[in-house]
């Protein structure tokens, strides 16, 4: 095995190793590959639409995002005016909440966020 050196090709270290099999010669032959399958990006209303996304929400006034901690609300952070996040779950605990994934909640307040779902369209493609 060798391993390269550190910051080497713009990474970190890595192993790899050679190969050498005698009286052959490996660069005259070529075997079937397949290409990568690469998904292709999804976008609907400003945003990439992700697997498992149910909708998403605009920011109009500061709001809190909460964690759940042991049956209390702890707030992580305030969001901004302006914003938008992915939603991918929604439950009516705590006056109802919006799950933006990683254990943070936003609650549904009208007056502070606008909740809007991707048109079946969107999803389609999503999921195709």
């Amino acid at each position: 095995m060798l391993t390269t050196q550190n910051g080497e090709y713009g990474q970190d270290p890595f192993e790899y190793e050679v190969v050498y099999v005698e009286d052959k010669d490996l660069t005259k032959e070529t075997s079937p590959t397949t290409q990568p399958s690469v998904a292709k990006k999804i976008y609907w209303d400003g945003i990439e639409l992700r697997k498992g996304q149910i909708g998403k929400i605009n920011v109009n006034k500061p709001i809190n995002v909460w964690k759940r901690d042991g049956g209390k609300l702890v707030v992580e952070r305030v969001l901004k005016k302006g914003e938008q996040y992915r939603v991918y779950t929604y439950d009516s605990g705590y006056g109802g909440q919006y799950g933006l994934g990683g254990g943070l909640f936003v609650t549904k307040m009208s007056s502070h966020i606008t909740y809007k779902t991707p048109p079946k369209s969107k999803l389609l493609q999503l999921n195709n």
